[in-house]
């Protein structure tokens, strides 16, 4: 078991297939436990309402689901009442105001079903916005942002930065570089935390982390 204070990072990591994203999913009930409990605020969250739970939940993952609606549609899902103001607000601090501007339409542009029309940076930095405008209490992120070049990667970077700060956040992290200065590291192993610290500690112990660790750097 784990606990994640108010506005504490916590980076999970470990090999393909060892649970990472099964135990984020426990947290908006995308899966409920079947042995033990997720709680939030100390109330099992299978005892709050599930549209109450998922509104303090945003949940940014590699592949962001887009639907087949304008720009501002899809950064105001969940939010459809949001003045046009807050909607440009979030995606500037998102990173996104200047290349959604470039788009034909700008902010009205029909992006196609799923972003196909969208580059993935495009699409995540859309999503991190969408998260700024839920402004939840907690977010589930997955670090992975291989599939976009350097400076994507700086800008949406930043982006998940300015989003992370003063929430409590989870981050799927799946190069070590990321998690550096997590509030504590929980390090996945055939679905159990084998480890857990702070990224100096876990070096130093010498375990499973640090073996990681050390073949990511020699790559």
């Amino acid at each position: 078991s784990f606990e994640a204070k108010p506005g504490q990072t916590i980076a999970i990591v470990g090999p393909t297939g060892s649970g990472k994203t099964t135990l984020v999913n426990l947290v908006p009930r995308f899966y409920d436990v079947t042995n033990g409990r997720v709680l939030v605020d100390g109330i099992d969250v299978r005892e709050l309402k599930l549209d109450e739970l998922r509104r303090s939940v945003s949940v940014i993952f590699q592949e962001t689901f887009l639907f087949s609606a304008s720009v501002t549609e899809n950064i105001a899902y969940g939010k459809p009442q949001a003045a046009r103001e807050q909607i440009e607000r979030c995606a500037s601090a998102a990173q996104a105001h200047e290349f959604i501007l470039e788009l034909e339409d700008g902010y009205d542009t029909i992006v196609g079903e799923r972003g196909v029309t969208l580059s993935g940076g495009q699409k995540q930095r859309i999503a991190v916005a969408r998260a700024f405008l839920m402004d939840p209490r907690i977010l589930i992120l997955d670090d992975a942002t291989a599939s976009v070049d350097s400076r994507t990667e700086r800008l949406i970077r930043e982006a998940m930065r300015r989003l992370c700060e003063g929430r409590t956040t989870f981050v799927i992290a799946h190069r070590f570089s990321t998690v550096q200065h997590a509030d504590q590291i929980l390090v996945l192993k055939e679905g159990r935390i084998a480890e857990r610290g702070q990224h100096d500690e876990l070096i130093k112990r010498g375990g499973f982390y640090a073996e990681i660790f050390d073949q990511q750097i020699k790559q």
